[in-house]
């Protein structure tokens, strides 16, 4: 999550509090109004009585409530932050090793194409110099047929070779397993 949307977050979730902490004000003012008025008619009717415990007015419990709904705005955006970072940091590692993986299956596919490719070459010599032994019977043809052919068996043990060293990596949905959710 990019730090422009927690900002984002975090000033919508303010604004949302801010409002609500208004209405709750406004509401808490007229209730206690109502329970005002409603006491002044009771201690008319019964005397003049005194409260035991002071009354808290409207705006002194507005200030508390959006106090507290900016307290939790501010929890909430810093909260949103470290989950942000810790993705970001998961993010990177998981495409770090994508990156490695393409990189050595580009290695290895260059290495086994370049070994794969001397023998296929060695392969068209030896098919050129079937052509000429059939065409010609020739003995210095059948003896550059034959030299053709061992060519291209140890071209195809070096290419063998070239295979062995060269091992296509582990792909990434083992090798980066342990860093996906």
């Amino acid at each position: 999550m990019s730090t422009t949307l927690v900002i984002w977050i975090a000033l919508a979730s303010s604004v949302a509090g801010g409002f609500l902490g208004f209405l709750l004000g406004r509401l808490t003012q007229a209730t206690v109004q109502i329970g005002e008025t409603m006491k002044q008619q009771s201690t008319e009717d019964a005397g003049a009585s005194r409260r035991k415990f002071p009354r808290f007015n409207g705006m002194a419990v507005l200030a508390v409530l959006v106090t507290a709904m900016s307290l939790a705005t501010v929890a909430l955006g810093l909260v949103i932050k470290v989950q942000s970072d810790h993705s970001d940091d998961e993010r990177e590692k998981l495409v770090s090793c994508v990156v490695a993986y393409s990189n050595q299956l580009g290695d290895a596919l260059e290495a086994r194409s370049n070994g794969s490719a001397s023998a296929t070459a060695q392969l068209d010599a030896v098919m050129e110099a079937v052509v000429r032994v059939f065409n010609t019977q020739d003995l210095e043809a059948q003896k550059a047929l034959v030299d053709a052919a061992n060519d291209y068996v140890n071209k195809r043990k070096d290419s063998r070779e070239t295979l062995k060293q060269n091992p296509y990596p582990t792909v990434p949905r083992d090798a980066c397993a342990q860093l996906r959710r």
